[in-house]
């Protein structure tokens, strides 16, 4: 899209459903899935996909943008709930339910298999401060254990996420996630 000018209704459309696509494509065949099995999910042609996204890597650039975006946006709805423990486990539910819907992606993500321009830096930033957040504001509380740094606890809770994705694929047992809840509460509460 050109500066100054508006994007035609129908343009937004065709970018959203390629979008929408690209995520449900990815999901099933992983990021080295085809442009034109994109295009054919969209219902658009190849040449719409171009149009809008000048390489693969832009394409999987803007789904993850996308989907980072989202897990922020349920993170921080999450980051409101009074108690910080219940705030927590709110996060973790949410981030879990968001990674299992975009699994290919955060894999990839994850494991390094998406090229370094693809990976929007700040967005990741603004998970771990929002999270960096609610520790801090346990530990003032008296919730969480102060003798590690609110920062550090963040990172371990992101690394709960990653593991997350390990363990739905390898140990595929109900209740992962509230699993992950309790050990992560259980490490980090304050000690009488």
């Amino acid at each position: 899209m050109t500066a100054g000018i508006p994007e035609r209704a129908d343009a937004r459309a065709n970018r959203e459903r390629l979008l929408d696509a690209a995520v449900a494509v990815f999901a099933e065949h992983g990021i080295p899935a085809e442009m034109k099995t994109i295009a054919e999910r969209a219902g658009v042609g190849v040449g719409t996909i171009y149009r809008n996204f000048a390489t693969k890597d832009d394409l999987v650039a803007a789904v993850l943008l996308r989907t980072i975006d989202g897990a922020v946006a349920l993170i921080t709805l999450a980051s409101e709930i009074e108690d910080p423990a219940e705030a927590v486990t709110a996060m973790i539910q949410v981030a879990c339910d968001h990674a299992e819907a975009n699994s290919g992606l955060f894999q990839a993500l994850f494991s390094g298999g998406l090229p370094p321009d693809c990976v929007p830096e700040d967005r990741s930033l603004e998970f771990l401060r929002i999270v960096t957040g609610v520790i801090i504001r346990g530990q003032q509380a008296g919730v969480f254990r102060t003798d590690m740094p609110g920062e550090f606890l963040a990172a371990f809770l992101d690394a709960f996420f990653m593991a997350y994705l390990e363990l739905r694929r390898t140990v595929p047992v109900e209740g992962t996630k509230e699993r992950l809840s309790v050990l992560f509460l259980d490490a980090v509460r304050a000690r009488p």
